[in-house]
């Protein structure tokens, strides 16, 4: 996503490739859909679903929603340390882990119905 300068309220969702203008508004529970476009100085009342281009109110999120959304926010909290553990590695610290890796590329049967297994000519 991209957000501008907006106000982004605890356990609100914005999501995947929507973008937030400057000085918008996302309150706390609120939840912003996919590829929207929430326009400059909007609002996002608590507890609602706003969405499309430019995004509008499309409906209020029951309570199972709002505690699911506040559920995987405090997942990718939890994730957060992790992950900016692993985007600060320097490649030699990549290249020295690899050597631990077991790679397991599937082979793939080139040839199921075995017809180029042997040498088969046609001589005239």
């Amino acid at each position: 996503a991209v957000i501008g300068a907006a106000t982004i309220g605890d356990s609100a969702t914005v999501g995947a490739k929507a973008s937030v203008g400057d000085g918008a508004v996302i309150e706390s529970g609120a939840a912003v859909a996919a590829r929207s476009c929430v326009a400059p100085k909007t609002t996002v009342p608590a507890g609602s679903l706003f969405g499309g281009n430019p995004a509008v109110f499309l409906r209020q999120l029951s309570s199972e929603e709002v505690a699911a959304m506040s559920k995987t926010v405090d997942s990718a909290k939890a994730m957060a340390p992790s992950h900016a553990a692993e985007c600060n590695k320097t490649f030699a610290e990549i290249e020295l882990e690899k050597k631990d890796y077991v790679w397991k590329l599937p082979k793939v049967n080139k040839d199921p119905l075995g017809l180029l297994s042997e040498q088969r000519a046609v001589y005239w």
